[in-house]
């Protein structure tokens, strides 16, 4: 059979080792994700480049398995060898077989066997470069062909060879777009692939005039939209061809989520064809379609993110097992976390509000002052205590993370325990601070006193009179009235402003500590402190209320937050 493609070095001396099924190469823009297909492809195809030629590829190592007689029967079962003789492409002396890509001697195999750098002139049959221009342009119908003297070669001549092969492809068409496929075997000398099934049987040969009728009314693949005709040719390329090695840039492009979904699926199913399928992508959804099913024996899909700050591209690979935990977690599993292998930077925050907030906030910055990294995911996973969950899936990628916490979050090691657990920080180095922070803390809870109780309650009833129901905001400030005073509570709301002294000071070293590794808490409680001036009761109200009158582009504090957020971002040096 056709060799592996083993490995793909990178100009900077990095090596990415695709996966047997298929390979997703992610990251944010500009990194080389579609130069490192293209430049794959070209060492692959041409014999003579340099290693300094390509910008991101350096070289590309082949691995040969079995042996040359196992190759050369492999290629007999696929396309078939011709013995010598004259044929429409000429007259050859020895063996040949015909490919998709044109006709191949048999000694140009045997002086290819055991090349290790490029499978020159057998490219055009082992690898395939699917870009999104040429998804469209292709045509997906073909010339009729002779099954008895000639291999079929074309998607719709494969489709035309078997039944079987052309129901899998309409089942798959009826999941994609709710649309049947059906095989026009009797337009002449061309096949046609339409959209729709007839609702009389196909009989014969010669089939009935009421079937061809039908037939005609149905519309070709070739004139429907362009998403469709991107699916289908790819769909079609994937499932029928014979290509060891199929690389396809953007496969997202046209396609609306629930169809870019279904791809990745498919693709991820194509380990058991011996078909290495390598993705660059700037989809979520692609991501997602090939790593969220259920694990198969033998086949682990491999994500590889690119990136570059200045210089020449970097990768880094990360493991299965960690994307597959991201869709253990019922909460994580449908939050944006996998968007991040697109950006830049990453902060994962408590709760939607919060990413909406800081999201503004960098907005307007991007368009007003220099921020060291504009490209940033504002993501957010149900609660601060899934964050580590998210920081550690990203990190394996090389993705820089930073935590964005309310203040409340210093309470307890919980949080801030796992935290450290991916940023890479020892807590016992600011324990004694943490504990002379959380004691002035605790220290102002008290008991709620009878005689206080009472008179906020008696207040209560004088303003809202003695007549009718207690309404929900009255009981909640009864509730407040028994409740006494919690140090804690306090402390989310107001902050380091309650601190003062040895304590203030503690908490300083404790916060500067933290944004060194990459943990950013709120100073002064939560959110809701950056605009103080809007009611805090109703987190959704007071972010419309912020948002809708952009009160956020005031917010000084707010401003310097998300800034030094940016600037840890492109301070952090991951392994």
């Amino acid at each position: 059979m056709l060799p592996r493609l083993k490995s793909v070095s990178l100009q900077n001396g990095q090596r990415v080792d695709p996966s047997d099924g298929v390979t997703v190469i992610v990251g944010p823009n500009n990194a080389g994700k579609t130069r490192l297909l293209r430049e794959t492809f070209e060492r692959l195809n041409q014999p003579n480049i340099g290693p300094n030629q390509h910008l991101v590829v350096g070289e590309v190592e082949l691995e040969w398995p079995g042996s040359l007689q196992e190759f050369i029967g492999w290629i007999d079962r696929v396309y078939g060898w011709r013995p010598p003789g004259q044929y429409p492409d000429g007259t050859h002396g020895e063996r040949t077989f015909q490919a998709a890509s044109g006709v191949t001697l048999e000694s140009q195999v045997h002086a290819l066997w055991g090349t290790q750098t490029h499978i020159h002139p057998l490219g055009g049959m082992y690898a395939l470069q699917l870009d999104a221009q040429s998804r469209l342009n292709a045509s997906l119908d073909s010339p009729a062909f002779n099954p008895r003297t000639q291999t079929p070669t074309a998607p719709a001549q494969h489709l035309w060879n078997s039944r079987e092969l052309e129901a899998e492809v309409s089942a798959l068409m009826d999941r994609a777009f709710g649309e049947s496929l059906t095989v026009d075997r009797y337009a002449g000398n061309e096949i046609h692939l339409l959209v729709g099934r007839p609702s009389s049987v196909e009989s014969g040969p010669p089939p009935s005039k009421i079937y061809l009728d039908e037939l005609q009314a149905l519309r070709r693949l070739n004139e429907q939209g362009d998403g469709m005709r991107a699916f289908m040719g790819m769909l079609l390329t994937i499932r029928t061809s014979e290509y060891k090695v199929i690389l396809i840039d953007e496969p997202e492009a046209f396609l609306h989520p629930p169809q870019a979904r279904l791809l990745g699926r498919i693709l991820s199913e194509q380990h058991g064809r011996g078909t290495q399928v390598i993705v660059a992508t700037h989809s979520e959804n692609i991501v997602q379609g090939i790593t969220g099913g259920a694990p198969k024996a033998g086949f682990d899909p491999t994500i590889v993110r690119i990136s570059r700050q200045g210089g020449p591209s970097h990768a880094s690979q990360i493991p299965i097992e960690k994307v597959q935990q991201l869709y253990h977690d019922p909460l994580l599993r449908h939050s944006s976390v996998l968007d991040g292998l697109f950006y830049q930077g990453v902060a994962v925050c408590e709760g939607d509000s919060d990413c909406a907030y800081y999201n503004a906030v960098l907005t307007h910055l991007t368009g007003s002052d220099q921020l060291q990294v504009r490209d940033v995911h504002f993501m957010h996973c149900g609660g601060k205590d899934r964050v580590w969950k998210a920081i550690d899936a990203l990190r394996a990628a090389r993705v820089p993370c930073v935590a964005v916490l309310d203040f409340d979050a210093l309470r307890s090691d919980a949080v801030l325990s796992s935290l450290m657990s991916t940023q890479g920080g020892n807590l016992e180095e600011i324990r004694s601070d943490l504990n002379t922070m959380r004691n002035a803390i605790i220290s102002k809870t008290r008991p709620a006193s009878r005689i206080a109780a009472k008179a906020e309650i008696d207040q209560v009833f004088t303003r809202s009179g003695s007549q009718g129901n207690i309404s929900n905001n009255d009981r909640e400030l009864i509730s407040n009235a028994l409740s006494g005073s919690d140090g804690w509570a306090e402390a989310k709301n107001n902050g380091r402003r309650i601190l003062a002294g040895d304590a203030l000071n503690a908490f300083d070293r404790v916060n500067s500590w933290l944004r060194r590794h990459g943990v950013f808490v709120v100073a002064d409680g939560e959110l809701e402190s950056f605009n103080r001036e809007v009611p805090a009761g109703n987190k959704a109200k007071w972010l419309a209320t912020v948002l809708e009158g952009r009160l956020y582009e005031g917010a000084n504090k707010a401003h310097s937050f998300v800034k030094e957020m940016c600037k840890a971002l492109s301070d952090q040096k991951l392994p």
